[in-house]
């Protein structure tokens, strides 16, 4: 009966061996939604498919024809700027390195709409140094609506971030100084800076241009080295102005940071003129930016005279007629380091 017994187990024991190693198996699928991201014609396009299983590398190729304007590369990344208002059908074609094949037919959606145009500013954007930013792009709207999201640094460069975008349910990687996007009717797409905590800061300011129909916001996260996480939420700039105010609180506990956009392709000189809660003038100072440039500061640091106290900041183009915008940041000790967004205000 024992010995019975022992037979008996051991061969349930190599039968359920066998089964795992065949569960194990992975064939290779394309794991990317067939729903692709929308485009609109004369926006540029990017879309990465995505793969599992199989014996990497994979290679793609086009198994149907694509729509007009775009291509895609052996690497998976469909791109281009769509030519045709069209519902697009096509296959695509996945490849392994041990030869095995598949493929994925797939539905795209290009529309049309108007140019873009600038719709918004955030005027301050940070990434490293225990900040990081997301930047969410809201459609208010029943229609397909697109642009782009450009990064500039404090001297008007291209500013090139690491990215984590999430649309739909779709999570993209990528690094770029420009996002171009699409959104659906009533979606909203999250761009997050992914820089590590050590990293160097990168900050600057972004420029949102849109066919219409699409908010933007970002909060700002700072990791304090207590560990405490601090955040703050700005809204788009909305109203160029060659003025723009920033209210200041500098009174004990709280200090205000001001971050200075200029919108104008020639260099600017900026007179920043300071007054206190009671309307009493505390000086005047000459700021320069270069084109399309940044400015960030503490304001108690930039313009002394407010330490201590309430009041405000007009910043005002004396060059010409181009937009500058602003934003203020209020910082308080008194509520663990937490800070809040103060809005330019346009004359």
């Amino acid at each position: 009966m024992f010995s019975a017994t022992a037979k008996f187990t051991a061969r349930i024991f190599f039968f359920t061996s066998v089964v795992s190693c065949v569960c194990l198996a992975q064939g290779l699928t394309v794991t990317s939604s067939s729903q692709l991201l929308p485009g609109l014609v004369g926006i540029p396009y990017s879309f990465t498919f995505t793969a599992s299983g199989g014996t990497p590398p994979y290679a793609w190729s086009p198994l149907t024809t694509l729509p007009l304007g775009l291509s895609l590369s052996s690497a998976g990344v469909l791109s281009g700027t769509p030519a045709t208002n069209a519902q697009s059908i096509f296959s695509v074609r996945l490849m392994d390195s041990a030869g095995t094949v598949t493929s994925q037919q797939v539905t795209l959606q290009i529309g049309t709409a108007a140019s873009p145009a600038r719709t918004g500013v955030l005027s301050q954007i940070a990434a490293g140094a225990a900040w990081d930013t997301t930047i969410y792009l809201v459609s208010t709207s029943s229609a397909l609506n697109g642009g782009s999201i450009t990064f500039r640094d404090d001297t008007g460069t291209p500013l090139t971030l690491a990215l984590t975008t999430q649309q739909q349910g779709i999570i993209q990687g990528v690094s770029a100084s420009v996002v171009t996007f699409v959104l659906n009717p009533n979606t909203t797409m999250v761009l997050h800076t992914s820089a590590p905590p050590n990293a160097a800061l990168q900050q600057g300011w972004a420029d949102v241009r849109t066919t219409g129909g699409i908010g933007a916001f970002a909060i700002f996260k700072q990791t304090l080295p207590s560990g405490v996480i601090a955040e703050g939420t700005s809204g788009q700039q909305g109203q160029f102005s060659s003025s723009i105010v920033i209210p200041f609180d500098n009174t004990p506990g709280s200090v205000t940071t001001a971050a200075l956009v200029s919108l104008s392709n020639v260099p600017l000189t900026v007179t920043a003129t300071i007054w206190d809660e009671n309307g009493n003038q505390l000086g005047t100072q000459v700021l320069n930016l270069a084109i399309l440039a940044h400015m960030a500061f503490a304001i108690p640091t930039q313009f002394p005279a407010t330490a201590g106290k309430r009041g405000e900041v007009r910043f005002d183009n004396g060059t010409n007629s181009d937009a500058i915008t602003a934003l203020g940041l209020s910082f308080s000790s008194l509520t663990g380091n937490s800070f809040t967004s103060v809005p330019g205000l346009v004359p």
